[in-house]
């Protein structure tokens, strides 16, 4: 499924230096179709994966094969914040073959920091899954069209403990101009993201919503309910795929807390209008 490696597997690669100025942040906020909440004394972890672009280093595929973003962790290993300018490096950490309900897959592991002149401030593992394209399916299946105009209202809990909801909110997913411009903003991207059609002829109801995207749903959710709390680290899989538009819920309840009440790990889920899990994961938060 790829014909070329950019970088040899192992190979660290320095990828420049990155800016988080006022307008990288701003159009970090803007692409992802959302606003910086109230009260956040630091940048989105998503904005470090965004800032390392990607996914890099790059692999040549073959024409037959399609990839998807399966999944990543960002962990924060020191304050990140605006006006800065870090360094990126990467480096694909290995290839495997596994097997999926589509087939035969390929999975490539990577691994990226950003780092300043002391340290590592951001680390990143993320996985690109590949595989073989499926025929055209004979009857994509269609879902309503729908309106921004009817996101519910969050619930939460108001008392922390283990078991607790942190929040939980149901809402649409991104909209097409959201997801094109995200898309556009990587240097372009599996027409899928963008071309209703190219996604029918995979079997999608519609054009779907990268995984980055869904991550930036949580951590918005995460900062609006605990806007005095730190986010360290976020860990994501994606499961099925959600498409443009489509009701979702998204729900994050408290499995670890400290006697303190100053450290938790919340379980994060995302599930499609189908109920179906699309998104699972955990986040770990300090007061």
């Amino acid at each position: 499924m790829i014909r070329v490696y950019e970088t040899p597997v192992g190979e660290t690669v320095e990828l420049g230096r990155v800016s988080t100025d006022a307008e990288t942040v701003e159009r970090y906020w803007r692409t992802h179709g959302l606003s910086p909440a109230d009260g956040r004394r630091t940048l989105p972890l998503g904005l470090a994966l965004a800032l390392r672009g990607g996914p890099l280093p790059a692999v040549e595929l073959d024409p037959r094969a399609v990839s998807f973003h399966a999944g990543h962790t960002l962990n924060a290993q020191r304050s990140f914040v605006a006006g800065r300018t870090y360094g990126v490096r990467a480096r694909i950490a290995e290839v495997f073959e596994k097997s999926g309900r589509s087939g035969p897959l390929t999975v490539v592991a990577r691994t990226a920091e950003l780092y300043d002149a002391d340290a590592v401030v951001v680390a990143i593992d993320e996985q690109q899954i590949v595989r073989w394209r499926a025929p055209d399916a004979a009857e994509p299946p269609t879902h309503e069209p729908f309106s921004h105009g009817d996101e519910l209202p969050q619930e939460t809990t108001e008392d922390l403990d283990i078991g607790s909801t942190i929040a939980a909110l149901r809402r649409r997913a991104p909209g097409a101009q959201e997801i094109h411009g995200y898309a556009g903003s990587l240097g372009g991207s599996e027409p899928f993201f963008s071309d209703p059609s190219s996604a029918r002829r995979l079997g999608f109801a519609d054009v779907i919503v990268p995984g980055p995207m869904q991550s930036a749903l949580f951590e918005d959710l995460l900062a609006r309910r605990l806007p005095t709390w730190d986010l360290v680290e976020l860990s994501l899989s994606f499961r099925v795929s959600v498409v443009v538009g489509e009701p979702i819920a998204l729900r994050a309840i408290v499995i670890e807390l400290s006697a303190e009440h100053d450290h938790l790990v919340a379980d994060l889920t995302l599930e499609n209008r189908s109920g179906d899990r699309a998104a699972v994961g955990t986040a770990t938060l300090v007061a």
